[in-house]
């Protein structure tokens, strides 16, 4: 579960640069648009440091492939804020919002959605691995009866022998006992 509360934690980021990417669009105040483009730098950073704790936790080929393919939309996606940040720093307003619209939308776009193929995976993944340790439980729970089933056999046979072979020399020794008060 790690790895997709990981995982959810890089899409709530990503969607928070792109809050801070349009609030700096809309906003006319320089305090304000400095101050969003200090919380997507910081969003960044710990998007760098959530995304090496994904990388140090997935194994699976499939996943592993996902990863990779989530490092290339990242790196689409720190480019076109760059290009975005440029244009507002050049007083391109008009055009880093056209850029906003049209260019860098479909780019976190396919950033989420290479995100939720992964978060995808880590639960069907997930769900694999819970089924099989509830097989893994089933075969144990039978083993366990028929290792129970064995020992009382094994001990009512035992218990049998013992019996039997405390009461024949017993019975022989009353039987005895019996024929020699008979006369015998």
């Amino acid at each position: 579960m790690a790895i997709m509360d990981d995982v959810n934690e890089l899409r709530l980021e990503v969607n928070l640069q792109a809050r801070g990417l349009r609030n700096m669009a809309l906003l006319s105040n320089a305090e304000q648009v400095q101050a969003e483009r200090a919380r997507i730098m910081k969003s960044r950073e710990k998007i760098t440091e959530v995304a090496k704790r994904v990388d140090g936790m997935v194994r699976a080929p499939k996943a592993r492939e996902l990863l990779k393919a989530i490092e290339g939309h990242r790196a689409k996606y720190r480019e076109g804020i760059d290009r975005f940040i440029a244009q507002l720093d050049a007083s391109q307003k008009e055009q880093a919002i056209d850029y906003l619209i049209s260019g860098l939308r479909p780019v976190q776009a396919a950033y989420l959605d290479a995100l939720h193929e992964l978060i995808e995976f880590q639960k069907d993944a997930s769900q694999n691995a819970g089924k099989e340790a509830i097989g893994d439980v089933h075969n144990l729970q039978f083993t366990v009866w028929l290792a129970v089933g064995t020992a009382l056999a094994i001990a009512i046979g035992l218990g049998l022998w013992i019996v039997r072979s405390i009461t024949r020399p017993i019975n022989e020794a009353v039987e005895m006992a019996q024929g020699v008060a008979g006369g015998d």
